[in-house]
């Protein structure tokens, strides 16, 4: 435990043949981040006590700004000079090299007062608490207090009348010299400040039993300053702290501030982050760090299972440049993993390591400036290696989660969910899954050569991505960028979830290599994507069971372009199964996009596999779809696109049809089914999409299972636009006799995808 101290100081005075409605000090003091700042005024009340420091508007200020509080004061008019004591306080100020203080008075008169630094005390109440003093005439004081905390300092503060003889303490107490002092020279008529002091290492009763030779008016204020207890000394205390102000960076007077890791930590090159997961690396537990600016010189790393490292609300991190960062060091460079800067899932040194769970980091905001670190990614959640000779399987880690970070910098991502990087035919059987990504804002201006926006793949199940915006609009840099990436290489990915969230890729910038998009899915996903005018890509030989159930809700994806629907690499979307060894297959299956909104953004879509799967649009589709060599498509490749209910129908039923694409003009949309008893007028509104400019003509075809009559409504003469989407409504009477109708909405012409919606009118 440290008692507070007093530091620097400084005193001003008027002197009873010259007094004055106040002044400032006459010199400035140095304070640091969170100390405290006494002021203590001895004056003359005036007979009666009519003259104070003015009440309640603070009387007492400072060059600063900050807010004092008056803690304490003690009156003698009844004797003459009339000597007063008051006690001003302001707690947690900020650093500044050059406080000036000043006091002011309701009316003209003589005084001293001294303005001290206290480092040490308690920044959110100073405060003990403090006596009501003692005011009279006489050779003796007394004034008890009794502490309610240990290790208080204890200052007794005395006004008299300037005298002769030497004032002393009967209770331990020390007289401060620095901070003491007279009004004027005027023996009888000015006054004199007196500060004692006392070291309280217990709770208890103190008494400073002031004494001096002759009679004289005295007032007198007794206050106990409460001591910033180091949280290490807190019992059952639920986290360890972590401050980023010390001793060390000039910003503390006590180490660390009282935390139990920051920048007085040995050799530390974290602040002390990295020593505090180190204490909990077999127990788990809470790191939190108090709120200010981290400056890292070495990237962080999660040591074991059931560690949250969080970050106050107001912190942030700066990473120095240059840094390589850590990745899991494995006995074979088959299973390499990005270097990183935040290190969870795995430890950062053992040939066969043991999968991390249960990891979390929040940010609360936290502001991250990477740094200018090339190809080392921000934070990676990765899974532990295998063996390096056969059976090639290891478990994976379970339970992460990171939220609450605003981040820029030069890095290759911000966030990554990786396995092994496999380049030979070795079956994986490691898995990571349940993983949360929440509220986490990444904007960069440079980013490395294959980098990303984030990227996720390899062993990858049930994650949750959400409310996370990344923007390259302004990223010069490397090729192959992809600001969404999820892959499914060295054993597949699946479960995916990613919901409202932005993505804006760079495809308004001049001079840029290109080769960038604003989404990219894959079912395998290692090679950088080759992209228009290049060949197809060869065989990359990496086992992988492809990307399946990946669900992407009210997400918006902005190419960055300024205008046009453009392919990948111009900053489109990019959907892609190829890449995969001879034989074998790494599908797209059962991926689904949900209100999503397409900003001048087209998307590419590459297969060379007629494997089983889907890719649904519910909601609005790109407008533009490419093949591999930029012409533009509507199928990717064989696989089938459906179209699903589009939000923008409403109604009673809502729309509930499904197409798939067809390799020939001309669908057949699926039956509708209103409900029975359904009487009355309906619209029927129709979606077409044309791979070329004609005219469509669509029917309306409707059937009384019972009766069997089938009746026709066309809608003649639909003018199509080419890669466009065209909308076409009828308004039919259905069900007039309450009974079931069915009804089939086809199309002829250049039509290649429809969907269709019904709202009831009347």
């Amino acid at each position: 435990m440290v008692y507070p101290t007093f530091g620097t100081s400084a005193q001003g005075a008027a002197s009873n043949a010259s007094p004055n409605g106040g002044s400032s000090a006459t010199s400035a003091i140095t304070v640091n981040r969170g100390d405290s700042v006494y002021v203590l005024v001895a004056y003359g009340c005036g007979s009666g006590a009519t003259i104070s420091v003015k009440y309640p508007t603070p009387g007492v200020t400072d060059s600063a700004g900050n807010v004092y509080q008056r803690i304490a004061i003690k009156q003698n008019g009844s004797n003459s000079t009339y000597p007063a004591i008051e006690v001003w306080c302001a707690d947690n100020v900020p650093a500044t090299s050059a406080l000036t203080i000043s006091v002011a008075f309701t009316a003209n008169t003589f005084y001293i007062f001294s303005a001290v630094q206290i480092s040490g005390a308690y920044g959110a109440g100073s405060v003990d608490l403090h006596t009501a003093g003692d005011a009279h005439s006489g050779t003796s004081s007394t004034d008890p207090i009794t502490t309610d905390a240990p290790y208080d300092l204890v200052v007794a503060c005395q006004c008299d009348v300037r005298g002769t003889g030497t004032l002393t303490s009967g209770g331990g107490f020390t007289m401060d010299t620095g901070l003491s002092g007279a009004s004027g020279g005027t023996l009888g008529s000015d006054v004199y400040l007196q500060v004692f002091y006392l070291e309280a290492a217990a709770a208890g009763a103190y008494n400073s039993s002031l004494s001096w030779p002759t009679a004289e008016p005295f007032s007198l204020i007794t206050v106990g300053i409460r001591c910033s207890t180091p949280w290490s000394s807190v019992s059952g205390r639920p986290f360890v702290t972590v401050s980023p102000v010390g001793i060390a960076n000039s910003l503390a007077a006590i180490p660390n501030n009282g935390a139990d890791f920051g920048p007085d930590t040995p050799s530390t090159a974290t602040y002390g982050i990295q020593e505090a997961l180190n204490t909990i690396a077999s127990t788990g537990g809470h790191i939190y760090c108090l709120a200010g600016k981290y400056l890292l010189n070495a990237p962080i790393v999660f040591t074991g299972s059931f560690q949250r490292l969080e970050f106050a609300p107001g912190s942030s991190i700066q990473f120095a440049n240059g840094l390589t960062g850590v990745q899991p060091n494995w006995t074979s460079s088959n299973y390499q993993l990005p270097y990183s800067l935040v290190l969870m899932g795995a430890p950062e040194t053992a040939s066969s390591p043991t999968p991390f769970s249960h990891q979390e980091f929040v940010g609360n905001g936290v502001q991250i400036n990477w740094g200018s670190n090339g190809t080392v990614a921000g934070i990676e959640i990765v899974s532990p290696g295998p063996q390096s000779s056969s059976p090639y399987t290891g478990a994976g880690g379970e339970d992460f989660l990171i939220e609450g970070v605003v981040s820029t910098g030069y890095i290759s991502e911000c966030f990554g969910v990786h396995a092994q990087y496999q380049n030979n035919s070795n079956t994986i059987e490691q898995m990571t899954r349940h993983i949360i990504v929440r509220r986490f804002y990444d904007t960069r201006s440079a980013v490395s050569t294959g980098g990303s926006g984030f990227a996720v793949g390899g062993n990858v199940f049930d994650m949750l991505i959400e409310d996370v915006e990344i923007d390259l609009s302004q990223a010069y840099g490397g090729t192959g960028l992809s600001n969404c990436f999820i892959g499914g290489w060295q054993g597949g990915a699946s479960n995916i979830v990613v919901r409202r969230c932005r993505f804006i890729s760079n495809g308004g910038l001049t001079g840029q290599p290109q080769l960038s998009q604003v989404l990219e899915l894959q079912g395998n996903g290692l090679l950088t994507p080759p992209y228009p005018p290049g060949p197809p890509p060869g065989n990359q030989p990496t086992a992988t069971n492809g990307l399946s159930d990946v669900t992407l809700e009210d997400c918006a994806f902005d190419s960055g372009a300024s205008s046009g629907n453009v392919a990948a690499g111009y900053g489109g979307a990019y959907l892609d199964d190829n890449n995969t060894a001879s034989g074998s297959t790494g599908p797209l299956n059962r991926v689904k996009f949900k209100n999503c909104q397409w900003i001048n953004c087209g998307m590419t879509l590459q297969s060379q596999y007629s494997t089983p799967g889907y890719v649904l649009f519910d909601g609005p589709m790109p407008p533009m779809f490419y093949d591999y060599y930029g012409s533009s498509v509507a199928q990717l490749q064989g696989r089938p696109l459906l179209q699903g209910p589009n939000l923008s129908v409403s109604g009673a039923y809502g729309s509930r049809v499904q197409q798939t694409l067809l390799t020939t003009p001309g669908i057949t949309l699926a039956q509708y089914s209103p409900p029975v008893g359904a009487i009355g007028i309906f619209r029927v509104d129709v979606y077409l999409t044309a791979k070329t400019a004609g005219t469509a003509t669509v029917v309306i075809n409707w059937t009384d299972p019972t009766t069997g009559s089938q009746f026709a409504t066309p809608i003649n003469a639909v003018a199509m636009v080419a890669n466009q989407v065209v909308t076409a409504s009828q308004v039919v009477v259905v069900n007039s006799t309450g009974v079931l109708v069915v009804g089939t909405v086809s199309a002829s012409g250049p039509v290649i995808l429809g969907s269709a919606g019904i709202v009831q009118l009347g």
